[in-house]
């Protein structure tokens, strides 16, 4: 719930009056669909790499070494939830 807590502001605003581009929060530069691209773009430049050497490439490989950090907090955070809901029951 906390991670949606930011959205409410701009639906008070969306139901109110129609919204425009300036009522929509920046991206930060580390979330960039450039920096994110290039990232990745890097990642499957080594997995391409790897089939010229007689590897097979591998798509889940790549994204898992641009985003296992987030991958690896979420799931995390998801097995703390899961926790507390079944101690709750």
């Amino acid at each position: 719930m906390a991670e949606f807590m930011w959205t409410g502001k701009i639906f008070w605003r969306g139901y109110h009056h129609t919204l425009d581009e300036a009522d929509v929060y920046d991206v930060l530069p580390q979330d960039s669909t450039v920096k994110l691209s290039d990232k990745l773009a890097r990642e499957w430049e080594k997995e391409l790499y790897n089939y010229k050497t007689g590897g097979r490439p591998s798509l889940t490989r790549a994204l898992w070494r641009c985003y296992r950090r987030q991958i690896l907090v979420f799931t995390f955070l998801i097995f703390l939830e899961v926790t507390f809901c079944l101690q709750n029951a």
